[in-house]
């Protein structure tokens, strides 16, 4: 059972991706141009203001047309950078990672005892399976600092009551596209840096560390939400998820608290611990 759920939020990403890709796809192939359609294949010829221009005169005569509005996410979607087609990558990655295998015992003798043979196969099994997650993390999409004003748009859009599982499927998809941003911006941000970290003079900086917390915990916790929204069987699983991400930032921000009141040896120390492990965003330099 374990094991089962290891790897279950990487695929259910992945049947996200899946099901948007083929949604837009399926989307593309309706006979009768509707304002719909003509948005979308605008959006194919790189005319993207027009779509948005047209689907907005739509979504005003009718706010609750659901299609309309993700339509419209898509296109705002595809003004911050995201294009569907930069799903295939994520799917096959995803795909690689949900199949994972443990690599095989090696076989004992030639020197090695049977003891030896596990630990070398567990290494083996943990070094594939950091490079399958880095590969996964690294297909999801990028975005620049004027695509997160777009993106946050398409999700707002999709924000309103009684949408189905196929707009969950897709504010997941955007969800997880932005909390990538936001690692890299709250988490891995150079900020001020790396401009100054040669001196020595920096320290953490529990104001920061709160603020990276609290905007991707929070996102977490939405996209728990969206997959209790596409996974009904389990929506008490994810519910319940969602909300104790939701009390671990809490408990997170209580701890930075404590930071802040600590004197500036333990700030500066935590500073050279966050320099080394790359942490420039919750770093800050005099």
């Amino acid at each position: 059972m374990r094991k089962h759920s290891k790897f279950h939020f990487i695929k259910i990403i992945m049947l996200g991706a899946t099901f948007t890709f083929v949604m837009a796809c399926s989307d593309r192939e309706e006979r009768s141009e509707s304002p719909k359609m003509t948005a979308y294949r605008l959006i194919d010829e790189g005319h993207t203001d027009e779509a948005i221009v047209l689907l907005e005169q739509e979504l005003a005569k009718d706010d609750k047309n659901l299609e309309i509005r993700l339509a419209l996410s898509s296109a705002y979607a595809h003004k911050s950078g995201f294009r569907v087609q930069a799903l295939v990558p994520l799917m096959k990655s995803s795909e690689s990672l949900a199949s994972f295998k443990d690599t095989p015992a090696l076989p004992a003798g030639g020197g090695f005892s049977t003891t030896i043979s596990k630990e070398l196969s567990a290494a083996l099994t943990m070094i594939n399976k950091i490079v399958a997650q880095i590969q996964v993390y690294n297909s999801i999409p990028s975005l620049d600092a004027n695509g997160e004003i777009f993106l946050l748009y398409a999700l707002k859009l999709l924000n309103v009551p009684g949408i189905t599982s196929r707009e969950a499927n897709y504010r997941l998809i955007l969800r997880v596209v932005l909390m990538k941003y936001y690692v890299e911006k709250f988490v891995f941000g150079a900020s001020q840096v790396d401009d100054k970290s040669e001196s020595g003079s920096c320290e953490i900086s529990p104001s920061k560390i709160s603020e990276a917390v609290t905007v991707i915990g929070g996102l977490v916790s939405d996209i728990l939400l969206d997959l209790s929204l596409t996974q009904p069987k389990e929506k008490e699983v994810f519910e319940t998820k969602s909300r104790q991400v939701a009390l671990n930032v809490d408990e997170i921000n209580s701890y930075t608290t404590l930071l802040s009141a600590s004197d500036g040896n333990s700030k500066a120390l935590f500073g050279q611990v966050a320099k080394i492990l790359g942490l420039k965003g919750v770093m800050v330099c005099e």
